[in-house]
């Protein structure tokens, strides 16, 4: 079946265009555009498992699409919206983290049920909401900083739906869908500036991010 493939080609499709958005000095619509890969990321393994058409192709093209949507888009959108060199510097570590994180994900298994390290779509959502949310470049660098380190660490952290009570299960994935209805929401309305129901999904988001990496 196509369906995985062109689902991961939207997020290859948003992570150019939220390029091109940020370099265009747009960041809001960057960071919406990063979102709708972030939500093609998260449903294409999903989908391609459930009719079975799993491929060493689609998972090719899936570190593909990430490396350009939680790699390469993130560290355009740090570099257009700093003011010194330092910050330029920070938002490149930012994507060479990911670089490893990806690499550690496609070259070295897992335990199961688990991720080593935070996962780079986690960690640029992280960083997303924090532009979305205008924070100031001094703290915005310090969530980048630390992203960037909880990405390459050894640290252990849960994979969705992996625990085996069915009354768990139901409350993973329908906090999982709450998280993913508050991102495409928070990124639509901060594109159409729709500045307080922006906010506030946003900080709901960073809530959801931190409970997840503590």
């Amino acid at each position: 079946s196509v369906v995985p493939s062109l689902i991961t080609a939207c997020n290859v499709l948003a992570g150019l265009m939220a390029i091109l958005a940020a370099i265009e000095g747009q960041p809001d619509l960057a960071v919406f555009l990063i979102f709708i890969g972030f939500f093609a990321d998260t449903i294409d393994g999903p989908v391609a498992r459930w009719l079975n058409a799993t491929s060493d192709f689609g998972k090719a093209l899936d570190s593909m699409g990430d490396l350009i949507t939680f790699g390469v888009a993130p560290f355009v959108l740090l570099h257009t919206l700093s003011t010194t060199i330092s910050m330029s510097f920070i938002a490149a570590v930012f994507s060479l983290a990911a670089v490893f994180r990806l690499a550690r994900f496609d070259s070295q298994p897992s335990p199961p049920g688990q991720h080593l390290g935070l996962a780079a779509p986690f960690a640029t959502i992280m960083v997303s909401s924090s532009v979305a949310l205008d924070l100031p470049q001094w703290l915005l660098a310090i969530v980048t900083v630390v992203c960037s380190v909880l990405m390459v660490t050894t640290r252990r952290y849960l994979k969705p739906g992996t625990r085996t009570d069915k009354r768990e299960l139901r409350l993973i994935w329908l906090v999982h869908l709450l998280a993913l209805a508050l991102i495409f929401g928070a990124s639509l309305a901060n594109w159409l500036d729709l500045a307080t129901i922006s906010r506030a999904c946003h900080w709901v988001i960073w809530a959801l991010v931190l409970t997840y990496i503590t």
